[in-house]
Protein backbone atom coordinates (compact mmCIF):
# COMPACT_ATOMS: atom_id res chain seq x y z
CA UNK A 1 0.00 0.00 0.00
CA UNK A 2 1.39 3.32 -0.88
CA UNK A 3 2.54 5.49 2.13
CA UNK A 4 0.54 8.36 2.76
CA UNK A 5 1.73 11.68 3.67
CA UNK A 6 0.46 15.02 4.94
CA UNK A 7 1.19 18.65 5.34
CA UNK A 8 0.72 20.69 8.63
CA UNK A 9 1.46 24.03 8.34
CA UNK A 10 1.46 27.22 11.16
CA UNK A 11 -0.99 30.52 10.11
CA UNK A 12 1.44 33.62 9.14
CA UNK A 13 -0.83 35.07 12.45
CA UNK A 14 1.17 32.81 14.82
CA UNK A 15 4.44 33.33 16.42
CA UNK A 16 6.23 29.93 17.19
CA UNK A 17 8.68 30.43 20.42
CA UNK A 18 10.77 27.32 21.69
CA UNK A 19 12.41 28.49 24.88
CA UNK A 20 14.55 25.22 26.90
CA UNK A 21 12.34 22.63 26.50
CA UNK A 22 9.15 24.40 26.14
CA UNK A 23 6.94 25.64 23.37
CA UNK A 24 4.34 28.48 22.92
CA UNK A 25 2.46 29.23 19.52
CA UNK A 26 0.27 32.41 19.75
CA UNK A 27 -1.74 33.83 16.97
CA UNK A 28 -2.03 37.18 17.28
CA UNK A 29 -4.86 37.44 15.23
CA UNK A 30 -7.58 35.60 17.10
CA UNK A 31 -5.63 35.19 20.08
CA UNK A 32 -5.39 32.22 20.72
CA UNK A 33 -2.30 30.31 22.90
CA UNK A 34 -1.37 26.81 22.78
CA UNK A 35 1.39 26.51 25.87
CA UNK A 36 3.22 22.78 25.32
CA UNK A 37 6.20 20.76 26.37
CA UNK A 38 8.80 20.45 23.24
CA UNK A 39 9.84 16.86 23.63
CA UNK A 40 10.17 14.06 21.03
CA UNK A 41 8.04 13.90 17.88
CA UNK A 42 6.57 17.62 19.28
CA UNK A 43 10.13 19.45 19.60
CA UNK A 44 11.34 17.76 16.25
CA UNK A 45 8.20 18.90 13.98
CA UNK A 46 8.33 22.21 16.04
CA UNK A 47 11.96 22.65 15.91
CA UNK A 48 11.22 22.01 11.70
CA UNK A 49 8.63 25.06 11.56
CA UNK A 50 10.71 27.20 13.44
CA UNK A 51 13.32 26.56 10.55
CA UNK A 52 12.79 29.85 8.34
CA UNK A 53 13.55 27.95 5.06
CA UNK A 54 10.80 25.88 6.06
CA UNK A 55 8.35 28.69 5.96
CA UNK A 56 5.94 27.45 8.79
CA UNK A 57 5.05 24.06 6.71
CA UNK A 58 6.30 20.31 6.95
CA UNK A 59 5.30 17.23 5.21
CA UNK A 60 4.90 14.41 7.96
CA UNK A 61 4.11 10.15 7.11
CA UNK A 62 0.82 8.66 8.41
CA UNK A 63 3.33 7.11 11.08
CA UNK A 64 4.39 10.35 12.52
CA UNK A 65 0.79 11.48 12.27
CA UNK A 66 -0.03 8.28 14.74
CA UNK A 67 2.29 9.86 17.14
CA UNK A 68 -0.06 10.14 20.12
CA UNK A 69 1.51 13.55 21.23
CA UNK A 70 2.26 15.27 18.00
CA UNK A 71 -1.15 14.32 16.97
CA UNK A 72 -2.82 15.95 20.08
CA UNK A 73 -0.38 19.21 19.90
CA UNK A 74 -1.75 19.68 16.11
CA UNK A 75 -5.19 18.93 16.68
CA UNK A 76 -4.99 21.73 19.48
CA UNK A 77 -3.06 23.88 17.15
CA UNK A 78 -5.68 23.70 14.41
CA UNK A 79 -8.83 23.45 16.74
CA UNK A 80 -7.64 26.88 18.09
CA UNK A 81 -7.21 28.43 14.42
CA UNK A 82 -3.30 28.45 14.45
CA UNK A 83 -2.71 25.77 11.80
CA UNK A 84 -4.10 23.54 9.29
CA UNK A 85 -3.54 19.67 8.46
CA UNK A 86 -3.86 18.64 4.90
CA UNK A 87 -3.23 15.13 2.96
CA UNK A 88 0.13 15.22 0.33
CA UNK A 89 -2.44 13.66 -2.21
CA UNK A 90 -2.49 15.67 -5.44
CA UNK A 91 -5.89 16.54 -4.67
CA UNK A 92 -5.20 19.49 -2.11
CA UNK A 93 -2.35 22.27 -2.60
CA UNK A 94 0.18 22.10 -0.59
CA UNK A 95 -0.48 25.38 2.53
CA UNK A 96 1.37 28.53 1.78
CA UNK A 97 2.59 30.41 4.25
CA UNK A 98 4.94 33.20 5.96
CA UNK A 99 6.36 33.04 9.63
CA UNK A 100 5.63 36.75 11.04
CA UNK A 101 9.40 37.86 11.17
CA UNK A 102 10.40 41.97 11.70
CA UNK A 103 12.89 43.03 8.31
CA UNK A 104 13.60 46.78 9.65
CA UNK A 105 15.52 49.31 7.48
CA UNK A 106 15.82 51.90 10.46
CA UNK A 107 18.28 50.21 12.78
CA UNK A 108 21.58 51.39 14.42
CA UNK A 109 23.44 50.39 11.59
CA UNK A 110 21.65 52.00 8.87
CA UNK A 111 21.98 55.54 10.17
CA UNK A 112 25.49 54.64 10.88
CA UNK A 113 25.76 54.66 7.26
CA UNK A 114 24.00 57.42 6.42
CA UNK A 115 25.72 59.31 8.37
CA UNK A 116 29.34 57.80 6.44
CA UNK A 117 27.51 58.91 3.69
CA UNK A 118 26.71 62.56 4.88
CA UNK A 119 23.10 62.47 4.32
CA UNK A 120 21.40 61.51 7.55
CA UNK A 121 18.50 60.98 6.50
CA UNK A 122 15.04 60.84 8.65
CA UNK A 123 16.67 60.02 12.20
CA UNK A 124 15.03 63.14 13.56
CA UNK A 125 11.55 61.08 12.64
CA UNK A 126 12.34 58.59 16.09
CA UNK A 127 12.21 62.11 18.40
CA UNK A 128 8.22 61.96 19.28
CA UNK A 129 8.47 63.36 22.63
CA UNK A 130 10.32 66.56 25.05
CA UNK A 131 10.33 66.55 28.65
CA UNK A 132 11.75 70.05 29.87
CA UNK A 133 12.82 70.36 33.61
CA UNK A 134 12.28 74.16 33.98
CA UNK A 135 13.74 73.96 36.97
CA UNK A 136 13.91 72.08 40.18
CA UNK A 137 10.95 72.21 42.87
CA UNK A 138 11.24 71.74 47.03
CA UNK A 139 8.33 69.50 46.79
CA UNK A 140 10.58 67.09 44.38
CA UNK A 141 12.30 64.15 44.46
CA UNK A 142 15.55 62.79 42.43
CA UNK A 143 14.67 58.74 43.34
CA UNK A 144 10.66 59.57 41.88
CA UNK A 145 12.04 61.15 38.99
CA UNK A 146 14.17 58.24 38.34
CA UNK A 147 10.89 55.79 37.78
CA UNK A 148 8.36 58.74 36.42
CA UNK A 149 10.90 61.15 34.30
CA UNK A 150 8.40 63.84 34.54
CA UNK A 151 8.25 64.04 38.21
CA UNK A 152 9.81 67.12 39.17
CA UNK A 153 13.78 66.82 40.40
CA UNK A 154 14.85 69.27 43.51
CA UNK A 155 17.77 70.18 41.20
CA UNK A 156 18.80 73.95 42.41
CA UNK A 157 19.30 75.11 38.54
CA UNK A 158 17.02 76.34 35.92
CA UNK A 159 16.87 76.17 31.87
CA UNK A 160 17.50 79.28 30.16
CA UNK A 161 13.68 79.83 28.42
CA UNK A 162 15.44 80.85 25.20
CA UNK A 163 17.58 77.64 25.44
CA UNK A 164 14.05 75.94 25.80
CA UNK A 165 12.59 77.88 23.08
CA UNK A 166 15.43 77.45 20.28
CA UNK A 167 15.97 73.18 21.10
CA UNK A 168 11.98 73.19 20.66
CA UNK A 169 12.29 74.83 17.51
CA UNK A 170 15.10 72.52 16.07
CA UNK A 171 13.16 69.53 17.15
CA UNK A 172 10.15 71.03 15.52
CA UNK A 173 11.93 69.02 12.03
CA UNK A 174 10.88 66.04 13.33
CA UNK A 175 7.42 65.10 11.75
CA UNK A 176 6.36 63.07 15.06
CA UNK A 177 6.77 65.40 17.70
CA UNK A 178 3.20 65.33 19.29
CA UNK A 179 4.03 66.27 23.20
CA UNK A 180 5.88 68.83 25.05
CA UNK A 181 6.06 68.58 28.97
CA UNK A 182 7.20 71.48 31.19
CA UNK A 183 7.67 70.12 34.38
CA UNK A 184 9.56 71.15 37.65
CA UNK A 185 7.79 74.14 39.44
CA UNK A 186 6.34 76.46 36.66
CA UNK A 187 5.18 79.14 39.19
CA UNK A 188 8.63 80.11 39.59
CA UNK A 189 8.92 80.82 35.72
CA UNK A 190 8.42 84.07 34.51
CA UNK A 191 5.60 84.53 31.81
CA UNK A 192 5.09 81.10 31.47
CA UNK A 193 2.11 81.24 29.63
CA UNK A 194 3.60 83.25 27.12
CA UNK A 195 5.89 80.36 26.84
CA UNK A 196 3.33 77.32 26.23
CA UNK A 197 1.85 79.59 23.54
CA UNK A 198 4.81 79.81 21.88
CA UNK A 199 5.46 75.70 22.16
CA UNK A 200 1.78 75.19 21.42
CA UNK A 201 2.55 76.15 17.70
CA UNK A 202 5.11 73.18 17.67
CA UNK A 203 3.00 70.55 19.28
CA UNK A 204 0.42 70.36 22.52
CA UNK A 205 2.52 71.39 25.69
CA UNK A 206 1.00 70.15 28.89
CA UNK A 207 3.18 71.50 32.29
CA UNK A 208 3.29 69.14 35.19
CA UNK A 209 3.50 70.22 38.71
CA UNK A 210 3.51 69.22 42.04
CA UNK A 211 0.30 69.16 44.60
CA UNK A 212 2.23 71.20 47.40
CA UNK A 213 3.50 74.00 44.60
CA UNK A 214 0.19 74.21 43.00
CA UNK A 215 -1.71 74.41 46.66
CA UNK A 216 0.85 77.43 47.45
CA UNK A 217 -0.27 79.21 44.07
CA UNK A 218 -3.75 78.18 43.71
CA UNK A 219 -5.15 80.97 42.75
CA UNK A 220 -2.34 81.19 39.41
CA UNK A 221 -2.96 76.99 39.19
CA UNK A 222 -7.07 77.76 38.92
CA UNK A 223 -6.31 80.10 36.28
CA UNK A 224 -3.63 78.13 34.37
CA UNK A 225 -5.71 75.06 34.36
CA UNK A 226 -8.60 76.84 32.43
CA UNK A 227 -6.17 78.26 30.18
CA UNK A 228 -3.26 75.46 29.66
CA UNK A 229 -3.32 71.42 30.27
CA UNK A 230 -2.37 71.64 33.70
CA UNK A 231 -1.39 67.75 34.64
CA UNK A 232 -0.82 67.87 39.28
CA UNK A 233 1.59 65.05 40.75
CA UNK A 234 -0.55 63.96 43.74
CA UNK A 235 0.81 62.75 47.00
CA UNK A 236 -1.82 63.83 49.28
CA UNK A 237 -4.72 62.53 48.99
CA UNK A 238 -6.29 64.18 52.15
CA UNK A 239 -5.99 67.75 50.10
CA UNK A 240 -7.97 66.73 46.67
CA UNK A 241 -10.82 68.85 46.65
CA UNK A 242 -8.55 72.07 47.06
CA UNK A 243 -7.14 71.45 43.59
CA UNK A 244 -8.81 72.99 40.19
CA UNK A 245 -11.14 70.23 38.72
CA UNK A 246 -10.06 71.32 35.15
CA UNK A 247 -6.74 69.98 35.77
CA UNK A 248 -5.77 66.62 35.09
CA UNK A 249 -4.21 64.53 37.98
CA UNK A 250 -1.19 61.87 38.12
CA UNK A 251 -1.96 60.03 41.59
CA UNK A 252 1.60 59.09 43.12
CA UNK A 253 0.45 55.72 44.44
CA UNK A 254 3.33 54.37 47.49
CA UNK A 255 0.50 51.70 49.54
CA UNK A 256 -2.69 49.95 49.23
CA UNK A 257 -4.00 52.81 51.03
CA UNK A 258 -3.02 55.67 48.16
CA UNK A 259 -4.32 53.04 45.77
CA UNK A 260 -7.67 52.88 46.92
CA UNK A 261 -8.16 56.75 47.38
CA UNK A 262 -6.76 56.79 44.16
CA UNK A 263 -9.12 54.75 42.68
CA UNK A 264 -12.07 56.45 44.51
CA UNK A 265 -10.92 59.51 43.22
CA UNK A 266 -10.96 58.87 39.68
CA UNK A 267 -14.36 57.34 40.36
CA UNK A 268 -15.79 60.06 41.94
CA UNK A 269 -14.80 61.83 39.01
CA UNK A 270 -14.89 65.56 38.60
CA UNK A 271 -11.30 65.93 37.24
CA UNK A 272 -10.07 66.21 33.48
CA UNK A 273 -8.51 62.63 34.21
CA UNK A 274 -6.42 60.94 36.55
CA UNK A 275 -3.35 58.16 35.93
CA UNK A 276 -1.96 56.37 38.56
CA UNK A 277 1.81 56.01 38.86
CA UNK A 278 3.26 53.34 41.48
CA UNK A 279 6.80 54.50 43.14
CA UNK A 280 8.83 52.82 45.16
CA UNK A 281 10.05 54.66 48.30
CA UNK A 282 12.83 52.17 49.73
CA UNK A 283 10.49 50.27 52.10
CA UNK A 284 7.60 49.17 50.24
CA UNK A 285 8.60 46.72 47.83
CA UNK A 286 6.06 44.26 49.17
CA UNK A 287 3.83 46.74 47.76
CA UNK A 288 5.22 46.92 44.23
CA UNK A 289 5.40 43.32 43.84
CA UNK A 290 1.62 43.13 44.13
CA UNK A 291 1.20 45.49 42.02
CA UNK A 292 3.69 45.64 38.71
CA UNK A 293 5.26 41.86 38.71
CA UNK A 294 4.29 40.15 36.10
CA UNK A 295 2.76 36.30 36.49
CA UNK A 296 1.63 33.54 34.48
CA UNK A 297 -2.14 34.36 34.37
CA UNK A 298 -1.16 37.91 33.07
CA UNK A 299 1.04 36.79 30.24
CA UNK A 300 -1.37 34.41 29.42
CA UNK A 301 -4.23 36.79 29.67
CA UNK A 302 -1.94 39.23 27.25
CA UNK A 303 -3.03 39.77 24.03
CA UNK A 304 -0.68 41.96 21.62
CA UNK A 305 -1.41 42.14 17.76
CA UNK A 306 1.69 41.61 15.34
CA UNK A 307 2.30 44.95 15.36
CA UNK A 308 2.97 45.42 19.15
CA UNK A 309 4.97 42.07 18.82
CA UNK A 310 7.27 43.43 16.53
CA UNK A 311 7.49 46.79 18.46
CA UNK A 312 8.45 45.00 21.96
CA UNK A 313 11.40 43.31 19.36
CA UNK A 314 12.80 46.21 18.80
CA UNK A 315 12.02 49.50 20.97
CA UNK A 316 10.93 50.40 24.24
CA UNK A 317 7.78 51.41 24.51
CA UNK A 318 8.42 53.22 27.59
CA UNK A 319 11.84 55.23 26.49
CA UNK A 320 11.77 55.59 22.48
CA UNK A 321 11.52 58.99 20.75
CA UNK A 322 11.72 60.51 24.10
CA UNK A 323 14.14 63.20 25.47
CA UNK A 324 14.22 64.86 28.92
CA UNK A 325 15.82 67.73 29.93
CA UNK A 326 17.04 68.40 32.89
CA UNK A 327 17.25 71.74 34.91
CA UNK A 328 21.35 71.43 34.83
CA UNK A 329 20.98 71.27 30.59
CA UNK A 330 21.97 67.17 30.41
CA UNK A 331 19.67 65.81 28.38
CA UNK A 332 18.61 62.07 28.64
CA UNK A 333 16.55 59.02 26.90
CA UNK A 334 16.09 57.67 30.54
CA UNK A 335 17.13 59.45 33.50
CA UNK A 336 18.77 56.39 34.41
CA UNK A 337 20.83 56.27 31.72
CA UNK A 338 24.26 58.42 30.68
CA UNK A 339 23.55 61.81 29.45
CA UNK A 340 23.38 61.82 25.70
CA UNK A 341 24.61 65.63 25.65
CA UNK A 342 23.34 69.13 26.70
CA UNK A 343 20.18 71.66 25.83
CA UNK A 344 22.99 73.05 23.49
CA UNK A 345 23.12 70.19 21.49
CA UNK A 346 20.87 70.12 18.12
CA UNK A 347 18.17 67.88 19.02
CA UNK A 348 19.35 65.57 15.49
CA UNK A 349 22.85 64.98 17.27
CA UNK A 350 20.87 64.21 20.79
CA UNK A 351 18.85 61.40 18.54
CA UNK A 352 21.69 59.84 16.47
CA UNK A 353 23.44 59.47 19.84
CA UNK A 354 20.99 57.65 21.16
CA UNK A 355 20.07 55.24 18.02
CA UNK A 356 23.32 54.83 17.73
CA UNK A 357 24.94 54.73 20.99
CA UNK A 358 22.16 54.67 23.34
CA UNK A 359 20.95 52.19 25.42
CA UNK A 360 17.25 53.57 26.17
CA UNK A 361 15.33 53.64 23.03
CA UNK A 362 16.51 50.34 21.75
CA UNK A 363 16.21 48.42 25.14
CA UNK A 364 14.31 45.47 24.80
CA UNK A 365 14.22 41.87 26.76
CA UNK A 366 17.28 40.36 24.54
CA UNK A 367 19.21 39.66 27.56
CA UNK A 368 18.84 36.76 30.90
CA UNK A 369 16.59 35.71 32.07
CA UNK A 370 14.44 37.34 29.72
CA UNK A 371 16.25 35.35 26.53
CA UNK A 372 15.44 32.35 28.02
CA UNK A 373 12.01 32.61 28.62
CA UNK A 374 8.97 31.38 26.63
CA UNK A 375 7.01 34.31 27.48
CA UNK A 376 9.49 37.08 26.25
CA UNK A 377 7.72 38.88 23.83
CA UNK A 378 3.91 38.74 25.86
CA UNK A 379 6.07 40.62 28.44
CA UNK A 380 6.01 44.77 27.73
CA UNK A 381 9.62 46.25 27.35
CA UNK A 382 11.86 46.54 30.45
CA UNK A 383 11.09 49.76 32.54
CA UNK A 384 12.46 52.71 34.98
CA UNK A 385 11.51 50.32 37.68
CA UNK A 386 13.92 47.58 36.35
CA UNK A 387 16.59 50.14 36.69
CA UNK A 388 15.71 51.43 39.80
CA UNK A 389 15.30 48.26 41.53
CA UNK A 390 18.66 46.76 40.04
CA UNK A 391 16.60 44.26 38.46
CA UNK A 392 16.72 42.74 35.01
CA UNK A 393 12.82 41.65 35.11
CA UNK A 394 9.94 42.68 37.42
CA UNK A 395 8.65 38.62 36.61
CA UNK A 396 6.74 36.91 39.18
CA UNK A 397 5.49 33.69 37.25
CA UNK A 398 7.86 31.21 39.36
Amino acid sequence: MKKKYYWFSLYPSCFLWLKGGEGLVYNAENKAKVLFRATGMVATMAGQLAQPENLYVIRLDEEQCQDSKLKTWMEELVAKGCGVLVPDDGQHERPLSLPPVLRVQDEAEYYRWEHRQGIDGNVLDNLHKLVFHLNGSRHGHDDYTRQWPLYPTVQPEALAVEDVRRFARNARLSPFLTEIVLTGNPFAVDRLPELVQELQEICPVTVCCMQADALEHLEEARAWATSLRLDIAVTDYSQLETLPREASLTCLVASETDWEQAAACEEQGGFRAVSFVPVYTGDNATFLESGLYIHIDDLMESTPDKREIFIRQKLNLYDFGRLVVMPDGLVYANPNAESLGSIHDSPHQLAYREITEGHSWLRVREGRPCCDCIYQWLCPSPSCYEQVLGRADLCGKY
